[in-house]
């Protein structure tokens, strides 16, 4: 085999090992950074909403914040917390 039909045949299994790694692994590591955005986000709501939420003066105010916060404390895993803000929420509904 020649030099040139080596080298090909090298970069062709070297490609091939190269694709095989990003299809492996690709998925997983996409994976993991769509769930550090989805965190984040989350997280940027919570904070909003409890702010909004300390703002708040009237029953109409606090329908939105309570809402998010409840949403967030559910995704965050804190199902006490979720519960209250639904409680919460509940009492004042119209």
């Amino acid at each position: 085999m020649s030099v040139k039909h080596q080298w090909a045949s090298n970069a062709a299994w070297i490609l091939a090992v190269c694709l095989g790694l990003f299809v492996a692994v690709g998925p997983i590591l996409v994976a993991r950074h769509y769930k550090n955005i989805e965190t984040h986000l989350w997280k940027d709501r919570y904070t909003k909403a409890a702010e909004m939420l300390a703002r708040a003066t009237t029953d109409h105010d606090r329908f939105y914040p309570l809402t998010e916060l409840a949403k967030s404390a559910f995704y965050f895993g804190q199902t006490n917390d979720a519960r209250d803000y639904a409680q919460r929420l509940l009492a004042i509904s119209p």
